[in-house]
């Protein structure tokens, strides 16, 4: 039994014992297919990363170099094609959208990644569901050129539903992107990566490093690393950078699937960093007592997992009380309701 029992306020303990009891058997087969998704997910499986790069052509604050750093930088992965869009002042919102979808749907594989990444300005008149791009800063909305990209998003959520297997992440280095929206989609991941300022002023401007040129520096510094990371450790690098006031606001929106994009150089079965920092204590209430063999074995199944599960405790009350510390992400995809505040996390 851990000796770090004290770490922890048990809060709902009553529910996990008041539950229908597990056998050992169903427990691990739980667990399993939980390590089977987050394995899948944080391994370096997408058969095809296809980039697509936004800039307006009228855009004198570096938008064409942006895109160009970006695409330069995510093709060191594998399996990558890429296409920069040059919007110009005739473009208008069908036409842009239907290339972007067309592009996303391009390839057929059965794990695949579509990244959208814009670098320019955005109206100020953009609201909490619609995200409007424009060649100009200071342009209103409705008048003159503008892309809606909460529209362009929906049409790759909508395409994630039915297409299986296609992951979308979006990279907004522009003013107002926090009104970005956000909505549901199911057996996918759609996430949203933007910074902005406290008075939402474009990050893409003549003077200082863009949003995009911290991104892409953090993300060449983690991938040398060899270990697999996600956006959040991304706006980690970034964020232990001086010199941020320009966009000291750094977010991710998530949607779908519980578990975040990981990109990796090679195959890797590390955890990344972000992944196991949230962490949850869980409980199972098994049928079979702590002293039963299959529970032993079960006990040391999950030791020795990819995932860092430490055993707490496990109690006996006329069967066993199983409690995990677990990451946060591993709780959610079980589906077992947490039963502990902590003190410190241990």
């Amino acid at each position: 039994m851990s000796n770090a029992m004290d770490s922890y306020l048990f809060s709902n303990i009553h529910s996990a014992i008041a539950a229908q009891k597990m056998t050992v058997g169903s427990v691990e087969t739980r667990v399993d297919a939980a390590l089977q998704r987050i394995q899948i997910a944080t391994a370096d499986s997408y058969d095809h990363i296809a980039i697509c790069s936004l800039h307006w052509g009228s855009d004198d604050t570096g938008g064409a170099k942006d895109s160009a750093l970006f695409i330069k930088t995510l093709e060191t992965l594998k399996n990558v094609e890429s296409r920069t869009i040059t919007l110009s002042n005739d473009d208008w919102l069908t036409p842009v959208t239907n290339r972007i979808i067309e592009y996303a749907q391009s390839q057929s594989d059965c794990r695949r990644l579509f990244i959208l990444h814009y670098a320019g300005h955005a109206t100020a008149d953009s609201t909490s569901d619609n995200l409007i791009i424009t060649p100009t800063i200071g342009q209103e909305c409705d008048i003159g050129p503008q892309v809606n990209i909460s529209h362009v998003k929906d049409h790759l959520k909508a395409l994630c539903a039915k297409a299986l297997g296609l992951d979308v992440l979006l990279v907004m280095d522009c003013c107002c992107a926090s009104v970005a929206g956000r909505g549901k989609v199911k057996g996918a991941r759609v996430e949203l990566m933007a910074a902005t300022s406290p008075k939402g002023i474009s990050n893409s401007r003549v003077d200082g490093a863009t949003f995009t040129e911290h991104w892409c520096t953090a993300f060449t510094e983690l991938l040398k690393t060899g270990v697999a990371f996600t956006c959040t450790d991304i706006i980690g690098n970034i964020n232990s950078r001086p010199d941020l006031e320009q966009f000291p606001r750094s977010f991710i929106l998530r949607e779908g699937w519980e578990i975040p994009i990981t990109f990796c150089a090679s195959s890797n079965t590390r955890l990344p960093p972000a992944m196991r920092i949230k962490t949850a204590v869980i409980a199972f209430h098994i049928q079979e007592d702590p002293d039963d063999d299959s529970m032993k074995k079960l006990l040391d199944h999950l030791r020795g997992s990819m995932v860092p599960l430490t055993v707490i405790a496990a109690l006996p009350i006329s069967s066993t009380l199983l409690l995990l510390h677990v990451p946060a992400f591993f709780q959610e995809l079980l589906g077992v309701p947490r039963v502990a505040i902590f003190l410190t996390d241990a």
